[in-house]
């Protein structure tokens, strides 16, 4: 077994661990040295994997990895033991969604940048598992925000906010940058090129990802 699948197979475990509840949002930015000195957050699984690694040495990407990982996992802890093992189950069931879970989050939490997209990664997950969006529409807001750069987060309620004839005076970059994110739909017309929000957009600033 590779290491993206040991990672991600003990990810999962982490998820459904009681042990979570201890991982705060507060203990996330912690100094790295001081937090895995806690006895109790280190002997949780994908925490004890990266602890073994880190005795060896740390470089940079180590540790902007793990700043990830426990941002990510702190947004779980308004769900209980048992609606995070749902959560897994159900994701680990449904066909469509055409994942190893685990694997899955490892690979999008290494390729984000920042301490903001983790968060909103967890807020993504967190919906699907309140039933507030289904797996099509984690998959679209997942892709979303791997596409968004940080600084262009801010601009999608602006943009989302303006009426249709504001929206076509809006900056011709931020419109490209979310096409490409998959946020807008490209129709022809008045001469142009127009850019209009679609659903996947829409979610986005319904269950205020950007806040």
């Amino acid at each position: 077994m590779n290491d993206d699948q040991n990672l991600g197979k003990n990810l999962i475990e982490t998820m459904k661990s009681s042990g979570l509840a201890d991982l705060t949002e507060e203990l996330a930015e912690i100094p790295i040295d001081l937090f895995l000195k806690n006895e109790i957050i280190k002997e949780i699984p994908i925490i004890k994997d990266i602890h073994a690694i880190i005795k060896t040495g740390i470089g940079i990407r180590d540790y902007l990895f793990l700043k990830k990982l426990l941002k990510f996992l702190s947004s779980f802890n308004s769900l209980s033991e048992e609606e995070r093992h749902k959560l897994v189950e159900k994701l680990e069931r449904d066909e469509s969604y055409g994942r190893k879970v685990g694997e899955h989050l490892i690979e999008v939490l290494d390729r984000i940048e920042g301490d903001r997209k983790p968060e909103i990664l967890g807020k993504i997950f967190l919906a699907y598992a309140k039933e507030l969006i289904d797996v099509m529409m984690l998959k679209r807001l997942v892709l979303a925000i791997e596409r968004l750069p940080i600084h262009e987060i801010e601009s999608v309620r602006k943009y989302f906010a303006l009426s249709p004839e504001e929206r076509l005076e809006f900056d011709k970059i931020s419109l490209q940058i979310f096409s490409n994110a998959g946020l807008v739909n490209v129709i022809s017309g008045y001469g142009a090129l127009v850019y209009e929000p679609n659903e996947v957009l829409e979610k986005f600033v319904e269950l205020n990802f950007d806040k």
